[in-house]
């Protein structure tokens, strides 16, 4: 009687274990596939039966509430995974300070984000720090934005966004694209299969002005 009351009792402390790696499972599955809303839920759920996820399960969870554009959720989550040591100081990998900075600027807190990601001096994170300064920077006037848009673009040749707003701000001070040679191979190698491009290329070969445009990006390391 007494072994099986163990042995229920047993399996009953099993079962949010089980349904943890579940739920765990299903939540990575969900995000490779893309699936943001089911992904943030099965993280949701995993962290409820189980606790904080690990790191990169974190930085997924935070990643699928970004893509659906819950910023304040994903600034929770990443915040949540920070733990700090006795003397109450912490060391936070640049990606998690990056995602801060990130969430901190779509929500509208521009002295927040920027002096989260003015703390950035990791190579890796270099183009979205500058990328995102020089957001923050615009809404000051154009001269100051366009230097860190250009230098995002360094960084990374392969980041549209930065494309983009260094051409449009080019444009607006000089005239024309400076650099068309740095961004025409860009367009090309992508080819203009939106909108934003087709602008991109009309602004390359004939000086169009570019529309102003917010790029909504998520960063996944």
């Amino acid at each position: 009687m007494v072994f099986a009351a163990v042995l229920v009792a047993g399996v009953l402390l099993s079962v949010p274990f089980l349904m943890g790696s579940w739920h765990l499972l299903l939540a990575e599955y969900a995000f490779e596939n893309h699936r943001w809303d089911q992904a943030q839920r099965r993280y949701g759920e995993f962290a409820t039966l189980r606790g904080s996820p690990s790191p990169r399960a974190t930085r997924q969870w935070a990643y699928s509430l970004m893509n659906l554009r819950r910023w304040q959720d994903a600034e929770t989550v990443m915040l949540s995974s920070i733990s700090r040591s006795a003397g109450g100081t912490s060391r936070v990998a640049p990606e998690i300070v990056l995602v801060l900075g990130i969430c901190r600027y779509y929500r509208g807190k521009l002295d927040s984000a920027e002096s989260t990601l003015g703390m950035l001096a990791d190579s890796r994170t270099r183009s979205m720090r500058e990328y995102f300064l020089g957001r923050i920077a615009e809404t000051r006037g154009l001269a100051s934005a366009l230097p860190l848009y250009e230098s995002s673009l360094r960084h990374n040749p392969n980041f549209f966004p930065s494309a983009y707003q260094a051409a449009r701000l080019q444009i607006l001070l000089h005239g024309r694209v400076r650099d068309a040679g740095q961004l025409a191979p860009f367009v090309n190698r992508n080819g203009a299969s939106s909108e934003a491009a087709q602008n991109l290329v009309n602004a390359i070969e004939l000086g169009r002005p570019l529309p102003p445009m917010e790029f909504y990006v998520v960063h996944e390391d």
